[in-house]
């Protein structure tokens, strides 16, 4: 199946979810109130949003054969939920700005839990099994509490709460996505906590500031020596009469052998 085609099922699972979530969330939320209601409503339309992520990955499974293709057709899922949802609404442009970017980061986060299930079924899954594994359920507790915690602080918070919220929902897709390698198939994940931790660990590594590197050493020079004085640097050379050959001794002007003067440059 061709990229084009993988991501018009993944809009289209979500567009026909839109049509069960509606009615739930107008009967659910009165009925309960909030934010009891969010216990009802969060779980559903995450779950609802990925059914075409879900059909890919059982009869097309190589449609979601690594983490970016998990990210990418989930974020088209979220985005047709999000638009969807913002015209029944009549959010307006505070539906586009705030409501699309979180079920995005949403099903983008359960679209890489469906990578695990895509390769289970390449493996050769023949049954409902394949979506039960521990890394997938864990990516979807993940993406509904990412949801909870958003529309808590919302709700609580108002405006702040909603910029709190996405920022919030994008820095858990963030981190999880850098600390997953693209190929999944050797990744084990045995609980959303794990996962969690895991991915914040290795952030936290890569966000200290790199050691100051050695300075380099000094370049190795043979030790410098003074060289012992000569017999010839420590006396200078005798010097001898030019006219009798007598020895002559500094400080004289004749010569004590034959009386001559001594020349200036005697013999030496």
């Amino acid at each position: 199946m061709s990229a084009a085609g993988a991501a018009a099922i993944a809009g289209l699972g979500s567009l026909l979810s839109v049509v069960v979530i509606y009615p739930l969330n107008v009967a659910v939320i009165p009925a309960l109130g909030n934010p009891a209601a969010l216990l009802v409503t969060v779980p559903a339309e995450d779950l609802l949003t990925a059914i075409g992520l879900a059909y890919l990955a059982w009869a097309a499974p190589a449609t979601l054969a690594t983490k970016t293709a998990g990210v990418r057709l989930g974020a088209v899922a979220g985005l047709v939920f999000g638009i969807v949802e913002t015209a029944i609404n009549g959010s307006g442009i505070e539906g586009i700005a705030f409501s699309t970017p979180l079920h995005m980061a949403v099903s983008a986060l359960i679209g890489i839990g469906l990578v695990f299930a895509a390769g289970r079924r390449r493996a050769g899954g023949v049954d409902a099994s394949v979506f039960l594994g521990r890394e997938t359920a864990s990516f979807v507790i993940v993406a509904i509490g990412s949801h909870f915690a958003y529309d808590v602080l919302a709700r609580a918070l108002g405006a702040v709460g909603v910029l709190a919220g996405l920022a919030l929902v994008g820095a858990v897709l963030a981190v999880i996505y850098r600390h997953l390698p693209e190929d999944l198939s050797g990744v084990v994940v045995s609980d959303p906590i794990s996962l969690l931790s895991g991915a914040l660990a290795q952030a936290s590594v890569q966000a200290r500031p790199a050691a100051p590197a050695a300075p380099p050493a000094a370049w190795p020079t043979a030790p410098t020596t003074m060289a012992a004085p000569t017999a010839a640097m420590a006396a200078p050379a005798p010097r001898y009469c030019s006219a009798c050959g007598t020895p002559l001794t500094t400080g004289y002007a004749f010569c004590p052998g034959c009386g001559g003067r001594i020349a200036s440059e005697a013999t030496r």
